[in-house]
This record gives C-alpha cells, sequence and structure tokens, in this order.
C-alpha cells in the first residue's frame, strides 16, 4: 500500500522597505530587478511578507527623497500609494 508524503510548502519570501521602495521608485538603484522578481514571485503564487515597520520605513525613505527634491511631492504621493498595492502581507513583530 502506498504512502502519501507530506505536502511540502514553500517558505514566504520576506522583503524589507529597501526593496519596496525600489520597486516603486523609478530613480532608485536597481529598480527593474527588483520590479521583475516581485512580478515573478506573485506568478509563482508565492507568498510574500513584511514585518508591518516595513511600511514605516518605507515611507519615511520616500519622505527624505521629497524633502531632499530627489523626487516630486506628486512622485512621493503616487510611490507611498503604490506601496499599498504591491500585495505584500504584512506580519506584526513580536518582540
Amino acid at each position: 500500500m502506498p504512502t502519501s508524503l507530506p505536502t511540502l510548502t514553500r517558505p514566504p519570501i520576506v522583503i524589507d522597505a529597501n526593496l519596496a521602495v525600489w520597486i516603486v521608485l523609478p530613480v532608485a538603484a536597481a529598480m527593474e530587478n527588483s520590479v521583475d522578481r516581485l512580478a515573478q514571485w506573485h506568478k509563482q503564487k508565492r507568498r510574500i511578507v513584511a514585518p508591518d515597520l516595513w511600511i514605516a520605513e518605507s515611507t519615511s525613505v520616500i519622505r527624505r527623497l521629497v524633502y531632499f527634491k530627489t523626487i516630486s511631492l506628486e512622485a512621493g504621493e503616487r510611490a507611498i500609494e503604490d506601496l499599498f498595492s504591491l500585495g505584500i502581507e504584512t506580519i506584526p513583530l513580536d518582540l
């Protein structure tokens, strides 16, 4: 009688604020590769997670770029909106 093997699940992909900012801002280094990776992970139906602090960290980076006029206010606002459309699941940081 054949035995069934346990289903192996792939671990989630954990991203940080740097990757998120590279994806939403065209001025960030390595952006093209980051966008491609995110698209590939979504296509593979991978679970993409980040600690709940990543939103604050990403917003802080974008705010700094606006403050130093690296990007316009409009680009910063658009980037922050785009953060929420990336399909990233936030997980609480239990310390």
